[in-house]
């Protein structure tokens, strides 16, 4: 398995990534079942299952929604909203010029980010 892009998180870990094919994706649509309507959840899941390895350790891609789960938790939240803002190419916001803190937080700019994808 080729891993596309592996960076590194703000915790120190090593995440790899990979985009899911389309087989994955149905996979994925699959393993959501009755959430399969829920476009917020299915970003996350998509996001998530993006991850191919941790810490140079292969990840084994989710098949059930508790697979999801399991990988969102391994994550914890500094990596999920990592791989979200990753995902959704959001850069962490820099301080300004005099100090002050970011106009915009990079993880609540990235759940907007699922918020407006799950409008569309």
């Amino acid at each position: 398995m080729a891993i596309e892009e592996e960076l590194v998180s703000p915790a120190g870990r090593k995440i790899g990534f990979q985009e899911l094919d389309p087989g994955e994706m149905m996979d994925v649509i699959e393993a959501a079942d009755e959430a399969s309507g829920n476009r917020t959840w299915l970003n996350y899941a998509i996001a998530v299952s993006s991850v191919r390895t941790i810490d140079g350790h292969p990840v084994q891609f989710p098949k059930t929604k508790i697979d999801v789960r399991a990988l969102a938790n391994r994550l914890g939240m500094d990596g999920v909203n990592f791989v979200l803002r990753h995902s959704y190419g959001i850069v962490d916001a820099k301080p300004a010029a005099d100090g002050a803190a970011p106009a915009v937080d990079p993880v609540v700019a990235a759940q907007d980010a699922v918020v407006a994808a799950a409008k569309n």
